[in-house]
């Protein structure tokens, strides 16, 4: 049964609606998508974060050395500038303080990069204390101390380093290499996180933010 050339005609104007509205209907959501991924990744890029290490120490010797008394004291100012229109939250912080290893260098004939870890401290944010707006610069301070008493596995080892450094390079405590390393962990808001299937890996990692952040006393990194 053959249909009539009319009917033809209408069927063949109803599909073609249908089509076009289809594929503007797309067309929005594609651009909507693009749009948003756009600011995703105009945060990931340019959202920045600068740190300034204040470290000093009490309960030194007289002539300046370090003791088994010694207290270490880290006041750190964090700036996190998001430039972006996206809400960003501040996840966790990780530091690793990275001392130059002079005794090691020289038993090795000067070689360079050797170095040990002279602490590891973590802090973790809360939405409250954590989110940067849009277009905001947001400063966070830390502080903490190194001494024998609250964890010698640290300490001792940095102060055999920090003596030798004196004894043998005249070096004071405040001279030496350190090497004050940080990552911090960021995650962009109203992203959704629960995938399933192909490109999922990528798709959970896509709000994450992390940068890395050295910041070095006196010199270069050791």
């Amino acid at each position: 049964m053959r249909l009539d050339a009319g009917r033809v005609k209408k069927l063949r104007i109803v599909l073609w609606t249908l089509l076009v509205a289809t594929v503007f209907s797309f067309l929005g959501l594609s651009l909507l998508s693009a749009s948003n991924y756009y600011e995703v990744a105009y945060a990931k890029l340019t959202v920045d974060v600068a740190a300034d290490v204040n470290m000093t120490a009490s309960n030194l010797a007289s002539d300046g050395g370090v003791t088994d008394g010694t207290v270490f004291h880290y006041a750190v100012s964090v700036n996190i500038t998001n430039p972006s229109r996206r809400t960003i939250v501040l996840q966790f912080t990780k530091y690793q303080g990275i001392l130059r290893d002079y005794i090691l260098e020289d038993l090795a004939g000067g070689t360079t990069g050797a170095s040990v870890t002279m602490f590891v401290t973590d802090f973790i944010f809360s939405t409250d204390n954590g989110t940067i707006a849009g277009n905001t610069v947001k400063e966070i301070r830390l502080s903490w101390e190194l001494s024998n008493a609250s964890n010698p596995a640290f300490f001792v080892p940095a102060k055999t380093i920090m003596d030798y450094a004196k004894s043998k390079k005249g070096l004071s405590w405040d001279e030496v290499e350190i090497a004050h390393v940080f990552v911090f962990m960021m995650k962009i808001t109203d992203i959704p996180s629960d995938y399933n299937g192909p490109n999922s890996g990528y798709l959970i990692e896509l709000p994450v933010i992390q940068k890395r952040v050295v910041v070095t006393q006196p010199g270069g990194p050791p």
